[in-house]
């Protein structure tokens, strides 16, 4: 667990995302949901101890599998952007993990087992406003490494929750991703609007700009390389090679892991090149 401020939270050591926690006077905003059930619970009682106000509230940054599978536990109305809701109400109300191999972190987790997904009762197509006292909190729609994925701005304290935007260390998830937009938010990021923020990302906690910086050059670099392969007949093969070349960014200090990586990358390129080069 790590204190931003006297109000916020995160923890980067449980499975799945890194969770956080903004405490105000008229109760709890949760942002996101840890991956196991036992988790949860062990959350649940760290982010209300010593809180203020009875009201309870989840924020979703995105549909990911990682951080959507125990919202339910919670067991707090949920808040998410429009996409994102959509994303999740298309999948199947009893549903099993399905069997690909996506590099995902539930994947590393064999006791997860068939579950529901949470229904957003609120959503959002642009921005919304939390102001729950003297607090306010901006959620607003950066689409990048997901349609629906979103940033929780908390201007008054120079904090920012920037989800999957910058990932330290470990590749990022091209699954659902639009390289463009993407793009173009991390160069907002990196701005003098955010110049004096805490960038809180939702795999990694706090990072810098240097960390900004290197997720603009990978991305860039997957663009580049996937445009000169769509102007090629390449077969699945020669698109699984080029994947795999990326894990040369991401160094790891067990097989298991690199593997793991490995996965993400060729199930991410895949299918981020069947969406749009094909």
């Amino acid at each position: 667990m790590q204190d931003i401020n006297e109000n916020i939270i995160i923890e980067t050591s449980m499975s799945g995302v890194t969770v956080g926690v903004i405490k105000t006077p008229r109760g709890v905003i949760f942002i996101d949901s840890p991956l196991t059930p036992k988790d949860v619970q062990s959350w649940r009682t760290i982010a209300m101890k010593n809180d203020g106000g009875s009201s309870r509230i989840q924020v979703l940054m995105d549909e990911h599998f990682d951080r959507t599978t125990c919202a339910i536990p919670i067991k707090v109305p949920v808040i998410a952007h429009e996409k994102t809701s959509k994303a999740i109400q298309g999948r199947p109300s009893n549903f099993r993990f399905p069997s690909s191999d996506t590099g995902s972190e539930w994947e590393l987790y064999p006791e997860i087992g068939p579950l529901q997904w949470i229904n957003p009762e609120i959503t959002f197509s642009s921005k919304m406003r939390l102001e729950w006292g003297d607090e306010m909190a901006e959620l607003d729609h950066r689409p990048g490494p997901s349609r629906g994925a979103i940033w929780i701005d908390l201007p008054q304290q120079s904090i920012i929750f920037v989800g999957d935007a910058v990932m330290v260390g470990e590749p990022p998830f091209l699954e659902n991703a639009e390289l463009d937009p993407w793009l173009e938010i991390l160069e907002i990021l990196k701005s003098d609007l955010y110049k004096n923020y805490t960038i809180i990302s939702g795999r990694s906690g706090i990072v810098g700009k240097n960390d900004i910086n290197e997720q603009i050059k990978f991305l860039n670099l997957v663009k580049k390389k996937l445009g000169k392969l769509s102007s090629k007949n390449i077969d699945q093969a020669q698109l699984e090679k080029f994947a795999i070349s990326l894990l040369d960014n991401f160094p790891t200090k067990t097989k298991k892991m690199q593997e793991h990586y490995k996965a993400r990358l060729k199930w991410g390129v895949s299918q981020y090149f069947i969406r749009n080069m094909r």
